[in-house]
């Protein structure tokens, strides 16, 4: 006997389409559960997630793609599913644009973008033309929500991150220890699982004590939640902090110079100024500068680890 058939069998294109989306989300989930995986242990993935604020991104993706994911599977075209892709593919247009602006190359960020982004294009070209308007007026909005939202995290993240370095400098100026005459203290806050204290670690470090041998006392301590790493303070006759690593190692030279009086040294470019409590009238000109309210402001941002 034959067994009955179904009145409403799902049409091939259906299917297919299914899968086609699912693929794409499938591909974002993949790359968020890879960023996920590499965590602060991967020295781009660090950086990118300091483009939003330190905001775990990655965990994030996870939950939505996997709940999108079972959403697709169970209806595609239910307005959940499609808002939900092109929902993902406008912040994964935002953040893309963001990562390629600032140089960033991160292989788990492109992957789960190219899925989202995958997934927006298929179900443009399998919808109706409503569905086509619809992408193109949520997409660009998502994108630009995510850029304004994006950059007020990171701008309230680096206000943050400069007053505990502040507060780091304050506790080390008030030892009142200071090196031996002729000689530069630099004290470091470290953590671990930091690629940016590893970066100091193994490129800094023998540069500086090439360079100025006995003449530098280095100091690892170790960070306290909420401070970026590594923040890294040079005393001396001019002293002075950076709150996170600078893109260009030489400007740590440049403040070991500054602080021994010797020639070449130079205010760096991403260096904060600290000047004793007292001394030249000027108590906490630091503080006034890592709270943002300093008119001398660095043209770029120093490369640190949160907590």
């Amino acid at each position: 006997m034959e067994p009955p058939r179904d009145p409403n069998p799902a049409p091939k294109q259906g299917q297919g389409a299914r899968f086609l989306l699912a693929g794409g989300v499938a591909t974002a989930l993949a790359g968020a559960a890879w960023a996920l995986v590499q965590g602060e242990t991967c020295g781009t993935c660090s950086h990118a997630g300091r483009l939003v604020g330190g905001i775990n991104l990655a965990a994030l993706g996870v939950v939505y793609y996997v709940a999108l994911l079972a959403a697709a599977w169970r209806a595609w075209k239910s307005p959940l599913v499609t808002g939900g892709i092109l929902v993902a593919g406008g912040v994964h247009l935002s953040l893309a644009g963001m990562l390629l602006a600032h140089r960033i190359f991160c292989p788990p960020c492109f992957l789960a973008a190219a899925g989202a982004l995958w997934a927006c294009l298929v179900l443009v070209w399998l919808g109706d033309s409503a569905t086509l308007w619809r992408a193109a007026a949520l997409v660009p909005v998502v994108a630009l929500l995510t850029n304004v939202g994006a950059g007020t995290l990171r701008r309230q993240a680096e206000k943050r991150d400069r007053r505990e370095a502040a507060r780091a400098a304050e506790k080390v100026l008030a030892e009142r220890h200071s090196a031996a005459n002729g000689r530069v203290r630099m004290v470091v806050y470290v953590r671990r699982d930091c690629s940016y204290c590893e970066r100091f670690k193994s490129e800094a470090i023998p540069a500086l004590r090439q360079e100025f041998g006995g003449r530098l006392e280095i100091e690892e301590r170790p960070a306290w939640k909420g401070l970026p790493t590594p923040t890294i303070i040079v005393l001396g006759k001019e002293s002075t902090l950076f709150p996170g690593l600078p893109d260009e190692l030489a400007e740590l030279h440049e403040a070991v110079r500054l602080a021994g009086a010797l020639p070449g040294g130079r205010r760096p470019q991403h260096g904060m100024p600290l000047i004793r409590p007292g001394r030249s009238g000027q108590p906490g000109y630091f503080r006034r500068f890592a709270s943002g309210s300093s008119t001398r402001k660095p043209t770029s941002r120093p490369r640190y680890s949160g907590s």
